[in-house]
């Protein structure tokens, strides 16, 4: 008895993983999706910006909703990591962490956004709950409060998040100077060079 052949196997089990299983599957196509939804950064999201979706979504709720559909059109998701790939002839191999061997004629990669992390305590538990890596979609948030901005690109977040009246308080690192934050239209509450100088 041989193994079974997928049509198409998808690694990444976020947005564009799910999209992709949907697509691929109404086209009678057999579909493999591997990974865990909470590995996706929409996971601890919250999201208000996104058309026919009224008020704020959680992004566990979308991704469930989104498994959901995949499984629905005939997708199958394995919730496992891949831990080798290989190639004989047209075919690829793939082995996961539970020992499962996978053959397919293609490979989808949808393994999304990887952001930045600062290594700070409680990084991880605050993200989606007070630790942001988006102004563009979550400035909207933090009306009110005051704010830490760090990054690579500060100039323009902070002239994006200056539309949200809230107290700022800058971090710079990369190569924003503080004669960049000069040309802003507003100045900072305060500025500093590194988290350190925060803490009292």
């Amino acid at each position: 008895m041989t193994n079974q052949v997928y049509d198409v196997v998808i690694i990444g089990a976020g947005p564009a993983g799910i999209q992709a299983a949907i697509h691929a599957v109404r086209r009678k196509t057999d579909v493999v999706m591997l990974g865990r939804i909470e590995n996706s950064s929409l996971y601890a999201a919250h999201v208000e910006n996104y058309a026919f979706c009224e008020g704020v979504r959680e992004g566990k709720d979308l991704l469930e909703a989104g498994h959901r559909q995949a499984r629905q059109f005939g997708a199958e998701p394995v919730p496992e990591d891949v831990l080798k790939i290989s190639q004989e002839g047209e075919h690829f191999h793939l082995e996961l962490e539970s020992g499962r061997k996978i053959e397919t004629r293609t490979i989808i990669f949808a393994m999304g956004v990887s952001k930045k992390k600062l290594g700070v305590p409680g990084e991880k538990e605050l993200s989606g709950r007070g630790v942001s890596y988006c102004v563009d979609c979550d400035a909207n948030f933090y009306k009110g409060a005051t704010v830490a901005v760090i990054g690579d690109r500060i100039y323009t977040d902070m002239e994006l998040a200056r539309r949200i009246p809230c107290d700022f308080i800058l971090v710079l690192s990369g190569e924003t100077t503080k004669e960049d934050i000069a040309k802003l239209k507003e100045p900072p509450a305060l500025v500093a060079r590194s988290l350190a100088e925060l803490i009292p």
